[in-house]
C-alpha cells in the first residue's frame, strides 16, 4: 500500500511540475537497496529497469511469490523489491 501511495504521489508531482514548466523533462527512478546506501539507481520504464529487475533485484523463492511480485509490478509499474522511488528533473 505504501508503494502505491508513493508512486501515485510522485506521478502527480511529475504532472504538476511539467504542466507548470513545459521545458522540464522528468523521469521516475527506482533506488535499490535503500535510500541511505543506494547501490543501484535506474530510470523506470526503460531497458535499465528490465535489466535491474532480471539481474539485480532479489527473486522470490516460490512460484507463488514470484507471481504475486509480477502482478504487483504490472499494476503499479514498479517492482515491489525497490528500496525507494524518486523523481529526477532536468532541463535542456
Amino acid at each position: 500500500m505504501s508503494l502505491y501511495k508513493n508512486i501515485s504521489a510522485l506521478k502527480r508531482l511529475q504532472g504538476q511540475l511539467c504542466n507548470e514548466n513545459p521545458s522540464l523533462y522528468s523521469s521516475l527512478i527506482g533506488i535499490y537497496p535503500t535510500l541511505d546506501y543506494p547501490a543501484c539507481v535506474y530510470e523506470l520504464n526503460t531497458n535499465a529497469e528490465r535489466y535491474v529487475t532480471e539481474n539485480v533485484l532479489p527473486h522470490a523463492g516460490s512460484p507463488l511469490k514470484s507471481a504475486v511480485k509480477r502482478l504487483i509490478s504490472k499494476l503499479l509499474g514498479v517492482n515491489p523489491a525497490v528500496g525507494g522511488l524518486g523523481l529526477i528533473l532536468y532541463e535542456e
